[in-house]
């Protein structure tokens, strides 16, 4: 049973442009993330930040007290781990599993969760 859907756009311009990316990037990605990002770049440091906005859409919370960027932890093969209080809404709506989608072009990232 589907439980939630998120997707979420990323103009790419932007996320190349934030004024301290090196500090943006320690708020919303963990340490594993920044390294794993292939290879370091825009495209995948700005997919991994749309699915995790993906993600919060599809749990239908966003940030709140509690909640923080670095309890949505997304391997290179895009698969996503929840952690902390995102873990635990996650169980109280009985997610099994995330499936995760995304496509790339040269101006934008979307990317698409499915939580069953």
């Amino acid at each position: 049973m589907i439980v939630g859907i998120g997707i979420d756009v990323v103009e790419l311009q932007r996320f190349k442009t934030v004024q301290d990316k090196h500090e943006f990037l320690a708020q919303v990605l963990s340490d594993k993330e920044i390294s794993e990002g292939s290879p370091h770049s825009d495209s995948a440091y700005a997919l991994m930040f749309g699915i995790k906005e993906a993600v919060l859409k599809a749990l239908g919370c966003g940030l709140h007290q509690g909640s923080f960027w670095h309890d949505i932890e997304i391997t290179a093969m895009s698969s996503v781990t929840l952690r902390g209080h995102l873990s635990d809404i996650a169980k109280a709506r009985a997610v099994s599993n995330i499936h995760v989608a995304h496509s790339r072009s040269q101006h934008y990232v979307v990317a698409c969760v499915l939580l069953e």
